[in-house]
């Protein structure tokens, strides 16, 4: 019975520790992103919890099934709708996250106090099945919270000296208006920055993509993309990864039509492209309507559906990009007919 009980400790205190933690963690997280980024030049229009999707339309949320998950995730994206100097929002963010992290330290110091009675009769041998919870939780709270804190300084002490750094410089420019064709992008590897790594690439060719596209040099995107077709074939999708998705399902219907990978990278984000009423989302559904299921009137209601929001999009460079690639579609309609 002894050891039947000590088992039973051991599982509530790693259950604590291991989920119930996380769980806590990124509630904190998700809660100060919905209230505070609105007060620093931000938002959040869009998260995941427990396989919910819940995206933020004509302001109004929506919530639509997902995939299955244990996770929750949540994003906070620059608010192009207000006007800030791009320095002015550079100090914003990391104002920002220095109070996110502030809070969620505090949350912790009161749960670690709360919770530090019954670390103290485990260690004494005389807790029960129901104290090893708590003490899990609580010094779960502790260790996952100094992980994301650690995550934090190394992305803003080292990670914005490398690649991710060059990678924001060039989000800076994209929100002052530039679009993607003039920032002079060139192939990841006549870069100054030595051995990125995988996740690095996917950041800069986010920006790479759309440039190549802008300026003509479609055959400069077939390494990047059998780059990132190997890297996300097998992943679990995340938020931050949806628009390399979106530019997987767009190449694959409309440059390179390949069935297969076009259908798969879609299945893995589907309730998300679905119920993004955004014009981006529009035409990568209005491509593959139109270049993978041959459904030419489905592919002229979604490109109609994209033109109503088009104006909506605050990122000039963005805007005209998307302007350019819903009337290369309205021409192959009209070439058909539709």
């Amino acid at each position: 019975m002894e050891h039947i009980t000590l088992y039973l400790q051991l599982m509530a205190g790693a259950f604590g520790f291991c989920i119930l933690a996380i769980w806590l963690k990124e509630l904190i997280q998700l809660g100060t992103a919905l209230l505070l980024s609105p007060k620093f030049g931000f938002k959040l229009h869009h998260f995941s919890m427990f396989g919910f999707e819940f995206r933020k339309q004509d302001g109004k949320w929506e919530c639509s099934r997902g995939r299955h998950s244990l996770l929750i995730q949540s994003m906070p994206t620059v608010d192009l709708t207000q006007h800030h100097e791009p320095e002015e929002l550079e100090r914003m963010e990391k104002q920002l996250e220095a109070v996110r992290i502030l809070i969620l330290l505090a949350v912790i110091g009161i749960l670690f106090a709360l919770t530090f009675p019954s670390m103290l009769r485990l260690l004494h041998a005389d807790g029960s099945i129901l104290s090893a919870l708590p003490a899990g939780l609580g010094i779960g709270m502790v260790w996952h919270s100094l992980v994301t804190l650690g995550i934090r300084l190394y992305v803003y002490g080292v990670m914005m000296k490398k690649l991710p750094g060059y990678v924001q410089s060039l989000l800076k420019r994209l929100r002052a208006g530039e679009r993607f064709g003039e920032m002079g992008l060139r192939p990841i590897e006549t870069l100054p920055y030595k051995n990125p790594s995988q996740m690095e690439k996917m950041f800069y060719y986010s920006f790479y993509i759309p440039a190549m596209i802008e300026t003509g040099q479609i055959g400069a995107l077939q390494q990047p993309i059998r780059e990132m077709t190997a890297y996300y074939r097998d992943r679990d999708y995340v938020i931050a990864d949806t628009g390399n998705y979106y530019w997987l399902v767009f190449y694959y219907s409309r440059y390179e039509l390949n069935p297969t990978a076009a259908t798969h990278f879609l299945n893995r984000i589907r309730p998300t492209l679905e119920k993004d009423k955004d014009v981006n989302a529009r035409r990568v559904l209005a491509y593959y309507a139109f270049g993978i299921e041959q459904d030419f009137p489905k592919a002229r209601q979604y490109l109609e559906d994209a033109y109503a929001v088009l104006e909506k999009c605050p990122s000039v460079g963005e805007r005209e990009l998307e302007r350019k690639l819903l009337r290369d579609l309205d021409g192959f309609l009209k070439a058909k007919g539709f």
